[in-house]
């Protein structure tokens, strides 16, 4: 078999996977914009309401050895390492923000992939319907303001 018929038979085989992989990742991209574009607003925005207790007025969050000291008798360890990070990264507020805004991009992706996973086991839609229901699944967790 020549290697042009080799290769035509596994574009035919796989063509359906790239298309559905192509778009699985052009709906995560938009998605994950949306996310940016919807909260950038607030990377120029101050320290709110708790934030002073738990951030700005916390020495266990300036810097590592104080978070370790910390650990424990401290809870919400993990939240208080990003505190952490964030705070000795020296980025200031923007880094906070900008900070949160990746996470809650890449929660979004996350809650994309599940989405899909989970309209895929629903056979009887056609797969335009559980893109579709995924999509606006993963667009109402992105963009809602709770």
């Amino acid at each position: 078999m020549p290697l042009a018929d080799v290769r035509a038979a596994v574009r035919a085989a796989f063509a359906g996977w790239c298309d559905r992989v192509s778009l699985d990742r052009a709906g995560g991209a938009a998605l994950a914009a949306a996310a940016i574009a919807v909260h950038a607003n607030g990377l120029g925005g101050v320290f709110q309401f708790d934030d002073y207790l738990v951030i700005v007025h916390e020495p266990a969050v300036h810097s590592w050895a104080g978070w370790f000291q910390d650990l424990a008798g401290g809870i919400r360890p993990l939240l208080k390492a990003s505190y952490t990070l964030n705070w000795t990264s020296g980025l200031g507020l923007f880094g906070f923000h900008a900070f949160n805004i990746a996470v809650h991009a890449l929660n979004t992706l996350l809650v994309w992939v599940l989405g899909r996973r989970i309209f895929a086991a629903l056979t009887d839609w056609d797969e335009s319907s559980r893109y579709t229901a995924a999509f606006l699944a993963t667009a109402l967790f992105t963009l809602h303001p709770v």
